[in-house]
């Protein structure tokens, strides 16, 4: 169990709408807290719980870094540097990130997935990227054919809300969505 985010898509989604989310998705991550709990000079928060960790990014298993390609989307949390990580392998022969508590599950958003889909991120900080990516890609695509949700309320998505304004501006987002998330 644990605290999820949802999505599902209903359509195919083209390669330019594709290319539009990972380029405003890249943004986003650029723009990202390097510090959770805190804000940055244009008021984004990263999340209210684990106050002051360190937030960065891994990739999928083993990868150091996210990934936001032609294929899909991939990353979790960490609060350990990439040039600081050190890899283990436990019993099962899964590799991992040794000492890192800001991982849980791997975000990944693919290229015409599955209709449905999750990632559990128990609120660990980098619950505000897999929001900021849901959002954005129903940005491009549109309410009727990607639905986004969380086991959350509304004030969920206000820091993913807060980091997308900043990163890509403050007409991005719908002035509804906006005044209700923020």
């Amino acid at each position: 169990m644990g605290y999820t985010n949802y999505w599902e898509w209903k359509d195919k989604v083209t390669r330019k709408e594709w290319e539009a989310i990972l380029k405003d998705c890249r943004k986003a991550y650029r723009r990202l807290p390097q510090l959770t709990g805190a804000y940055d000079h244009a008021g984004v928060v990263s999340c209210n719980s684990n106050p002051n960790t360190p937030l960065f990014l891994s990739g999928c298993g083993a990868s150091q870094h996210p990934k936001f390609g032609i294929k899909g989307i991939y990353f979790n949390g960490s609060k350990i540097p990439p040039e600081e990580r050190v890899e283990k392998t436990n019993t099962e022969g899964e590799k991992y990130w040794e000492g890192d508590e800001m991982s849980h599950e791997t975000f990944c958003l693919n290229l015409n997935s599955d209709s449905w889909n999750f990632c559990k991120t128990a609120r660990k900080p980098y619950d505000i990227m897999v929001k900021a990516c849901l959002l954005i890609t129903q940005h491009h695509v549109g309410a009727e054919r990607f639905k986004a949700s969380c086991d959350g309320d509304d004030e969920d998505w206000t820091p993913a809300t807060r980091l997308i304004v900043t990163a890509l501006g403050n007409d991005y987002l719908s002035p509804e969505l906006v005044e209700k998330l923020l």
